[in-house]
């Protein structure tokens, strides 16, 4: 793996662990509580769960704009799919904020979540496979990496 690949990756698998760390709170909160869910409950079960899908969509922008092209594998996808994940997100708290709770959103979120968990999958194998830049003439890599 490229040293200059490992950051993002590290860093989309951190945000991937603070999802589940998310689930969990989600989770117990759940177990908790018999009340729907309405804009504070829902800022209390979600908080941590949000924050691992916006450390995953720093990393998979950071990625896409500091990497060069071919060092990005699987970052657009982990990109698009974060991106959709929070439009989803963004309407189930719209409408559990107006107490209604649309049975499809969560079918889009679990569907926006593990999509989000192959693309960082797919992002990794790939990094592993495209390995180190080749050294230029005189062990310059960062030149072999420009042209």
């Amino acid at each position: 793996m490229s040293p200059s690949i490992k950051p993002y990756i590290q860093a989309a698998w951190l945000g991937f662990v603070v999802q589940i760390a998310g689930r969990v709170l989600d989770a117990r909160w759940h177990a908790t509580h018999d009340e729907f869910e309405g804009t504070s409950q829902q800022l209390e079960a979600h908080w941590l769960l949000w924050l691992g899908v916006a450390v995953t969509l720093v990393a998979a922008g950071l990625a896409l704009t500091r990497l060069p092209r071919d060092d990005r594998p699987g970052f657009s996808l982990l990109f698009g799919f974060t991106g959709f994940y929070i439009a989803v997100a963004v309407w189930h708290f719209i409408a559990h904020a107006n107490l209604n709770d649309p049975a499809v959103a969560h079918v889009f979120l679990a569907l926006g979540q593990l999509g989000m968990i192959a693309a960082t999958i797919w992002a990794t194998l790939q990094a592993r496979r495209v390995g180190p830049p080749p050294a230029a003439p005189g062990g310059d890599v960062s030149a072999a990496r420009r042209s």
